[in-house]
């Protein structure tokens, strides 16, 4: 039996832009901020991708 071949099955594409999918995660992230308990270590770990997604975003809008 031979393996298939990689470009047998195309990749599905995300529709979205980079800057689309950044805030997509932003939202994401501060949902996950505002949610029920979270330990200051992960509430520390989302503050940081908070800041570096709207830093991102900031690089990716202009």
């Amino acid at each position: 039996m031979s393996t298939p071949s990689p470009t047998a099955t195309p990749k599905p594409r995300d529709p979205r832009t980079p800057l689309e999918r950044a805030q997509d995660r932003l939202a994401a992230a501060r949902e996950e901020l505002v949610g029920p308990s979270l330990s200051r270590g992960k509430r520390q770990e989302v503050a940081d991708r908070i800041y570096e997604l709207t830093a991102e975003i900031d690089s990716l809008s202009s």
